[in-house]
């Protein structure tokens, strides 16, 4: 009972997944790959497949026009990209004509000539490519999230697209035809989200690096942050100890001190001589207490801090 019993599991194994020539792909690609479509299913609209497996095609990086991803508003996800790649727009117009002609026996127009079909279809603007997908399947109330990745890390939740952002984006196109009461048929291709986002950099600026300081995240060579190309730090109250043209002198806290110290050290240039850069339009007196968020700016074998914003106060004077 039990050798039949193993041989029922090996014979299952074997029926299933015999046909995937490398199942274990997605742990790599995270389904980011490129193929050409070699099957076709009816859904009511044409789907096509790389074998056995759904064809998705990744964009090369991309400006995002607009984008209403994981925000569940409107009934669909939203991605409009703006792609200047005449080579990856030439490739996929000739996937999508192969495509086409693949779906062309099954098609309601199979009697006419495909290539009068080809001449008839609407193919997406590549340029400004728009990606619509549904984030409820069909009788289903269960919200669906786009899967997004920074490299391999996956940080679905953790970040908004915006106008401006730099991602590359797994699509699939589904091929339909709409039938008019005059008999004109019409035949296009769609664009769907396919197996997620790729954020390379987001728009805007990171969230500030607090107490205590941690520069685990910091890029030394690039002075960036993950996805950003810029890094915000925001200090404890500090002491102004002199103002000088665009410039203060602080006194601040030796932990402070020491986190910034461990940040130059890292990035291999001087240690902090606790001068930060201001504009001469804020006004600014010794003797303020002053909190700010500062950035740095490499400089040879320096790194000038510089103030996005600050806010003093004259320290209160001890009542006698």
């Amino acid at each position: 009972m039990y050798i039949y019993k193993q041989m029922t599991i090996y014979d299952l194994k074997q029926a299933v997944f015999n046909d995937l020539e490398n199942p274990m792909s997605f742990l790599t690609t995270k389904g980011f790959e490129d193929s050409t479509p070699t099957k076709i299913r009816n859904f009511g609209g044409f789907y096509f497949y790389n074998d056995n497996t759904e064809w998705f095609v990744t964009t090369p990086p991309a400006m995002v026009l607009k984008a209403d991803v994981n925000t569940f508003k409107n009934g669909d996800h939203v991605l409009v990209l703006s792609i200047d790649d005449d080579l990856w727009e030439s490739s996929i117009r000739e996937k999508l004509v192969a495509a086409l002609k693949l779906a062309h026996p099954q098609m309601e127009q199979s009697a006419l000539p495909v290539d009068d079909i080809v001449k008839h279809c609407y193919f997406p603007k590549f340029k400004k490519l728009e990606i619509r997908s549904k984030y409820t399947a069909k009788r289903s109330k269960v919200l669906q999230y786009v899967n997004m990745y920074n490299k391999d890390t996956e940080i679905t939740g953790g970040c908004n697209l915006s106008t401006g952002c730099k991602i590359s984006c797994s699509i699939r196109f589904i091929l339909s035809e709409t039938k008019h009461e005059n008999g004109h048929i019409d035949t296009g291709f769609r664009v769907d989200l396919g197996s997620g986002i790729r954020v390379h950099q987001m728009a805007g600026v990171p969230d500030a690096i607090k107490r205590p300081w941690d520069w685990s995240e910091v890029n030394f060579d690039n002075l960036a942050m993950p996805i950003y190309n810029s890094v915000r730090v925001k200090t404890p109250a500090m002491r102004v100890a002199s103002v000088g043209v665009h410039s203060i002198q602080v006194d601040t806290k030796p932990e402070f001190k020491a986190a910034i110290d461990e940040f130059h050290k890292r990035a291999g240039v001087e240690a902090w001589d606790q001068q930060i850069m201001t504009s001469p339009n804020k006004p600014i007196a010794s003797g303020d207490v002053a909190v700010a968020t500062v950035v740095p700016n490499r400089n040879n074998q320096r790194i000038e801090w510089s103030v996005e914003s600050i806010h003093t106060s004259r320290k209160k004077r001890r009542k006698t």
